[in-house]
């Protein structure tokens, strides 16, 4: 009996051994760059340059990793405290019944996995904003101003940008969670679909009205940094913002704006009332003045 175990562990070893060799292998090349790009900088008398980016990159990837692994691990949280503890009906929920019995044991492991692999994939994606992070936190007035919305010139070469990245990806975090924790409920059995139609429980109509409340008022957001987007438009004769962009498209991104903000309330609102007339009222309105205004 002893012989297995040995064989088993030394398996094991050797298994770890080749996926290190093939990890370094893969990211020589990665490391080579990275070891000549100092080289250069430091060739130059530029090596704090080269620390500087280095050094915003690392504490950007770990702020990004943490607050994303943070905020889906939160909502699973909040997902498995308030999803009805009852095994869904019907020979097509098996699937459904068999995940539930394993996680039943393994509900923490699933929880900080699930969590883990998002707070990765989107937190990695803060290493990109390096750039635009550096400027805004070493923004400079131009002592000029704009003469569409008499903000100084520095708002838009040091601000929109980082404004822009954070935009993206809380827009491109709130979708991912809401899908991830939309599944979750329906694994657990707070999301049931009948001949009849979606059933929701309680809670989890909360817990989703309250994230796509949210993924509405950052589209107005996205609306308002839209109308900065005027100012390089190239849509007229001239480059810049033109008589159709001041005097049409802004008032319709403002209106779009008040819009996104008011479906917002609708399904704060929702919370309150029976079924989701107003999130389809809400979507529809909004569909229907974008093409409009469009």
């Amino acid at each position: 009996p002893a012989r297995p175990r040995r064989f088993g562990h030394g398996r094991r070893i050797l298994v770890a051994v080749v996926v290190a060799l093939l990890l370094l292998l893969l990211s020589l090349r990665g490391l080579a760059n990275f070891w000549t790009d100092y080289l250069w900088f430091d060739s130059v008398d530029f090596a704090p340059v080269w620390r500087t980016l280095l050094f915003t990159k690392i504490v950007l990837a770990v702020v990004g990793i943490a607050v994303a692994f943070g905020l889906v691990l939160g909502n699973l949280w909040l997902a498995q405290r308030v999803a009805p503890q009852l095994a869904p009906p019907g020979p097509g929920e098996q699937v459904v019944i068999r995940y539930r019995t394993w996680a039943s044991s393994h509900r923490w492991w699933v929880l900080l996995g699930v969590s883990g692999f998002f707070g990765l994939v989107l937190g990695l994606g803060a290493v990109g904003w390096w750039e635009n992070w550096l400027l805004i936190t070493n923004s400079r007035s131009f002592g000029a101003t704009d003469p569409v919305f008499s903000r100084d010139i520095g708002f838009y070469v040091f601000q929109v940008p980082f404004w822009r990245d954070l935009f993206g990806w809380a827009f491109q975090f709130t979708v991912v969670t809401s899908l991830v924790v939309a599944v979750f409920y329906y694994l657990s059995g707070a999301i049931r679909v009948h001949s009849r139609g979606l059933r929701v429980a309680p809670g989890a109509k909360i817990h989703l009205s309250v994230l796509l409340a949210v993924l509405a008022t950052l589209k107005a957001v996205g609306y308002w940094l839209d109308q900065f987007d005027l100012l390089y438009s190239e849509r007229g004769a001239v480059f810049g913002a033109t008589y159709a962009d001041i005097h049409a498209r802004l008032p319709a991104l403002r209106l779009l704006f008040f819009i996104s903000l008011f479906a917002a309330v609708l399904l704060l609102v929702n919370i309150r009332i029976r079924g989701w007339v107003l999130p389809v009222a809400a979507v529809g309105l909004w569909l229907v003045t974008s093409v409009a205004l469009g």
